[in-house]
């Protein structure tokens, strides 16, 4: 039960970072066209390694 619920991110940039993303996908219908745009802004994608760390590095098509 409750399997079928997305919940958001506590995190607010967490939550800015996947917003910005979706609303490129929007905008430009490619992932490859969000992922070299977000590259060329200079935009850091949070990711967390194992649970156990958290950071921002630079967008990557793995990230995206």
């Amino acid at each position: 039960m409750g399997r079928d619920k997305i919940k958001m991110d506590p995190d607010l940039r967490v939550r800015e970072a996947i917003g910005l993303v979706f609303t490129r996908f929007a905008e430009m219908q490619s992932i490859r066209q969000v992922f070299l745009s977000l590259r060329s802004d200079q935009i850091a994608l949070p990711w967390q390694w194992k649970r156990l760390r958290e950071a921002a590095k630079p967008a990557n098509q793995q990230a995206v």
